[in-house]
């Protein structure tokens, strides 16, 4: 797949809770593949989302494993608990070390996603990284 492809299925935690979007549209990849795979022409979806080009359409067609081609993913489980003075401790069973209290249990799971995210992000190797100042954006 192309870069210019790839950019056009972004991911960003602030829009669509993170689903997958087209270009940060807030149309879902699912939407559009919903569409299509009930039967709807490239031209019904793209009369119905004028912003939408016929490139977006052809990236979300693309199998799964090419759309986050070079990307790694990672499932993180995220364990609660309560204690008997009441707070709550949360723990990322696939991280050793990723355990925190909270006052309350959204809380507590923020602080844990946060830190798990810094163990994750301590791991990585700089050098084993393709990235480019465009990725960075």
């Amino acid at each position: 797949m192309t870069n210019k492809a790839k950019n056009r299925i972004t991911i960003n935690p602030a829009i669509c809770n993170g689903k997958p979007t087209i270009r940060g549209l807030r149309i879902t990849v699912q939407t559009v593949l919903e569409y299509l795979g009930t039967g709807e022409s490239r031209e019904e979806i793209l009369n119905q989302f004028p912003m939408l080009e016929p490139e977006d359409i052809d990236a979300c067609s693309l199998p799964s494993d090419q759309r986050h081609e070079g990307e790694t993913s990672m499932k993180l489980t995220l364990e609660t608990d309560r204690e008997d003075d009441g707070r709550w401790i949360v723990e990322a069973p696939e991280l050793p070390g990723v355990l925190c209290y909270g006052a309350t249990q959204r809380e507590a799971m923020a602080k844990a996603a946060a830190l798990a995210l810094r163990v994750i992000a301590e791991q990585l190797d700089p050098e084993q990284l393709d990235l480019s100042p465009e990725d960075l954006r």
